[in-house]
């Protein structure tokens, strides 16, 4: 075999996204995995209150899933029709900053819908699709899939 061609049980230098900065030593990586893709943004604390954005015009929206989704607002409950409607509205956002997705997405929050303390905020994938979520350490949690705008419909 050539020289540039592997085979089994080579080591192979395969980065991984991972929360620490540390190696998983159950595997033979050859470099540290990373601990974030791009770096090139600054994340803040939280969303702001106004839900613009004062101090950085260029801070990245991004989207988690950190928690488990609420029963009945799952990816199980979607349709391949709106899987591909979020796949677009992700597609849309992921290029966008906070300041950007608050423009043209954001919908009217309910200050009685809070999670741990914090506002739910309600975002349009189309017009009858709601992703709701909150803001921690600058990322934007999902915690529903609202396909049919069952929450706070008006």
């Amino acid at each position: 075999m050539g020289k540039g061609s592997k085979q089994r049980g080579d080591v192979l230098k395969v980065p991984v996204l991972t929360d620490s900065k540390e190696t998983d030593k159950s595997r033979k990586y050859t470099e540290p995995a990373p601990t974030a893709w791009n770096t090139n943004f600054t994340i803040p604390d939280k969303k702001p209150e106004s839900g613009k954005l004062t101090d950085s015009n260029d801070t990245r929206f991004i989207i988690s899933f950190r928690y488990k989704l609420k029963k009945a607002y799952t990816f199980t409950d979607l349709q391949w029709k709106n899987v591909k409607e979020f796949q677009r509205f992700l597609d849309k956002v992921s290029n966008m900053t906070l300041d950007q997705v608050e423009k043209l997405y954001h919908r009217d929050d309910d200050p009685n819908d809070l999670f741990n303390g914090e506002q739910i905020t309600h975002y349009k994938v189309t017009d009858s699709f709601r992703i709701h979520g909150v803001f921690e350490n600058g990322l934007f949690v999902v915690l529903r899939l609202d396909l049919n705008h069952r929450v706070h419909s008006k």
